[in-house]
């Protein structure tokens, strides 16, 4: 998956969450959304250019 279909996940679970009331329904996409983000943050790391193989 690429950072940019994370993102897009993230973004997704956040709107069904927020179109909840409070609970456990809504705090587990929260934390899906927030999960997503992460995931993006760390596919655009590996992906980048300036990443060098160890020695």
């Amino acid at each position: 998956m690429t950072p940019s279909d994370y993102a897009r996940m993230a973004k997704n679970c956040a709107e069904r969450a927020d179109a909840l009331e409070p609970g456990p329904k809504r705090d587990e996409l929260l934390k899906k959304a927030q999960q997503f983000r992460f995931y993006a943050k760390v596919e655009n790391w590996v992906a980048s250019p300036g990443l060098q193989p160890p020695d």
